[in-house]
């Protein structure tokens, strides 16, 4: 974890502007405000943001947060078995700030310093958002975002 991340799992150790983004995150996939996300939910959330994820990946995320497979809330996203894509979901939405359901550049470059605490100098902070831009069209759509914190988000890459 590089520098003050807030990519951390414990809610409480977070500023509480960025545990109040995270619950409002939160709040666009708990459809019914019942303050837990169901499977079908999830796959509504996927379905808007246009992230294609086999039905069965979905129940396995669910059962990732809650063995009981039915639902989960926002604590149990932070469990340390909970799936990793889950919070880049929830760091995404918290990130569009214009909500097109795309990141622009700098909603990029804040989600960056969101999950890493610090930035690397422009020249190289372009470079990492161009990497994630597969398609070049000059935002990062969900699917793009998931990919490439896979490669990328956790190494040093951008230092």
């Amino acid at each position: 974890v590089h520098g003050d991340s807030y990519y951390i799992k414990d809610m409480e150790k977070m500023p509480k502007e960025i545990a109040d983004q995270m619950k409002s995150a939160f709040a666009v996939l708990d459809t019914n405000k019942d303050g837990k996300v169901t499977k079908e939910e999830l796959a509504a959330c996927f379905k808007l943001y246009e992230y294609a994820v086999p039905e069965d990946k979905i129940g396995q995320m669910v059962e990732g947060c809650n063995p009981t497979g039915k639902d989960f809330t926002l604590d149990q996203v932070f469990l340390d078995h909970s799936p990793d894509v889950l919070m880049k979901i929830i760091l995404f939405i918290m990130a569009d700030k214009n909500q097109d359901k795309k990141l622009n550049y700098e909603e990029f470059k804040e989600m960056t310093r969101m999950a890493r605490g610090d930035l690397p100098d422009e020249p190289k902070l372009k470079e990492f958002f161009n990497s994630f831009d597969k398609d070049h069209d000059g935002l990062i759509s969900l699917t793009e975002w998931i990919e490439g914190s896979n490669q990328h988000l956790h190494t040093n890459e951008t230092h």
